[in-house]
């Protein structure tokens, strides 16, 4: 167990120094039994301790001098800055939203010597408590590989990356089923190109949020506070007010709000955005212990045949699941209903007028048995030891990308689900959230420790984020595609398609499969390299 001090707002913990490393992945890490944070205090003390079941624990304490709004009243991003000591020319950035996209950008912005605080609407307890799981995949760890937690575990070494591997379930293998049971198609350690040891971490999401925070001085994250509206003026900074009512000015505002973004929405004009694209599709998610399966676990990993990851594929349905660490599963139910929309996600559905959203209690549980009714062990056994009241319903949706590349205007943009919210078909929305996080820190980084910063003009950093648009755009539009094309191969219902999608899957070698996905997963981040001048 450690434990670790941070003052919030000091300079030389803000420019914590980032470096390409080797990481030595550890394995048999599980997911925290305890995972807390506790607020101690007119100073703000936060403390973090998560424990799992292999004996690994950890407690980390983040101290503010910052205090309560109601105690100290309001004071602005610079205001707060030149009392801690920061150079008010530094480039300060605002992000409305505590996504992961939004802490990610946080913490890279930070590492890159960018001042940074973010607005979050929700408070701190409903934000960090998320039901449902993700897998980071390749990409996404690359990236957290490249970032330090706080300035007192960089300094020994730690990383985002290294963290995460601790708190989550490394997955190593995984495949693909009909719902009979018939073997479709793996990916295993062995058939997969060199280096690639891993498809990803599989962590909770309330794990990664409050891992996530932990990185972050305790008072870059404003809970409770979100961004109203905002002025953009042409030769100086942009004015933001709150919902709160109150003011503070940035030199950039990032929106990092997720599907709905109202950040998005006046940036096109809106008072607020359209709904998102409905598929006919619904989604159901739960964790459970196979340990209390009426088998137990060894019945449950024959069943699983040893894989950490597996899905089961029927007609119009699917179910999935991979470990997330301490004995537990998180498993997913796609169930499509035609009465709620149109395959695809390409037109708006009605998925809050349909039998399946308003199911609840025992009616949900009974429609989820018969759509899922003869499926091969080990789906109608999990179901069975699911209780209801763990179940969290979505719909699955998604947004046509932005035309043009073009995502901001002036010193706005967007990052994350705000500017493109993908279908989890791939599992690619939050690795390319935390992707675009790395990607724009990277632009500001160039800016950000230039002494005469108040010289430039506003054109340059405004062609930087029009530049990080414009080479994130490509990437994420193709995955929107791809995404919806694989959706459509694996929820049909059309017989022969069904046929073609698993002989597909039978007859496709590994490492086609692989090739056809590297540009995907072989993403590989990298700081820009500064003129000496500018370290």
């Amino acid at each position: 167990m450690y434990s670790t001090s941070l003052q919030a707002g000091s300079l030389d913990r803000q420019r914590t120094a980032c470096r390409l490393k080797e990481v030595d992945r550890p394995g048999g890490f599980t997911l925290p039994k305890v995972c807390s944070c506790v607020s101690t205090g007119p100073t703000r003390k936060a403390r973090f301790s998560i424990s799992n079941g292999n004996g690994f624990s950890k407690q980390r304490t983040t101290t503010s001098k910052r205090q309560h709004a109601d105690e100290r009243g309001f004071q602005s991003v610079s205001e707060s800055h030149a009392r801690d000591g920061c150079s008010p020319s530094r480039l300060r950035v605002g992000i409305a939203g505590g996504s992961i996209a939004g802490m990610v950008a946080a913490r890279a912005l930070l590492d890159s010597g960018v001042d940074v605080e973010v607005f979050e609407t929700n408070e701190r307890h409903r934000h960090t408590n998320t039901p449902g799981c993700l897998m980071l995949q390749n990409n996404a760890l690359r990236v957290l590989e490249l970032l330090s937690t706080d300035s007192e575990s960089s300094a020994s070494g730690h990383d985002l990356g290294q963290e995460m591997h601790q708190a989550g379930s490394r997955i190593s293998s995984g495949a693909f089923f009909t719902d009979k049971g018939e073997f479709l198609w793996q990916t295993v350690k062995e058939q997969r190109p060199v280096g690639q040891d891993d498809i990803g971490v599989c962590v909770t999401r309330d794990t990664l949020y409050h891992e996530l925070e932990s990185a972050l001085p305790s008072d870059i994250v404003r809970w409770g506070v979100g961004v109203e509206t905002w002025v953009d003026h042409p030769d100086g900074r942009v004015e933001i007010t709150l919902t709160d009512g109150q003011k503070t000015t940035c030199d950039v505002l990032v929106g990092a709000d997720g599907v709905s973004s109202s950040t998005r929405a006046r940036l096109q004009g809106l008072a607020e955005l359209p709904s998102p694209n409905v598929t006919s599709c619904h989604c159901w998610r739960a964790m459970i212990d196979p340990q209390k399966l009426n088998g137990g676990m060894d019945w449950f990993l024959e069943q699983t045949k040893g894989y950490q990851w597996v899905e089961y594929w029927g007609s119009n349905t699917h179910f999935g699941m991979f470990a997330v660490g301490g004995g537990l599963w998180s498993w997913y139910a796609v169930v499509r209903d035609e009465s709620s929309g149109q395959q695809g996600g390409g037109r708006k559905g009605r998925a809050d007028s349909t039998h399946w959203n308003n199911a609840k209690g025992p009616q949900q549980m009974t429609l989820l048995h018969k759509a899922f009714e003869g499926f091969d062990s080990p789906v109608p056994e999990i179901l069975e030891a699911t209780a209801d009241g763990n179940i969290f319903y979505s719909p699955l949706v998604d947004r046509r990308p932005i035309p043009g590349r073009k995502w901001g205007e002036g010193a706005v943009t967007l990052m994350g689900d705000a500017a493109h919210t993908v279908l989890p078909v791939m599992g690619q929305g939050g690795c390319l959230a935390i992707e675009d996080a790395f990607e724009l820190a990277n632009e500001l980084r160039q800016i950000s420790t230039i002494a005469e910063y108040d010289k430039l003009s506003k054109a340059r950093l405004v062609r930087a984020l029009r530049k990080y648009e414009r080479q994130r755009a490509g990437r994420t539009d193709l995955v929107f595609w791809q995404s919806r094309l694989l959706f459509h191969l694996g929820i049909s219902t059309f017989p022969p398609v069904v046929a073609l999608r698993n002989m597909m899957f039978r007859l496709s070698p590994t490492f086609l499969v692989h090739i056809t996905f590297s540009w995907i997963f072989d993403y590989t981040p990298a700081w820009f390299k500064l003129p000496d001048h500018k370290k």
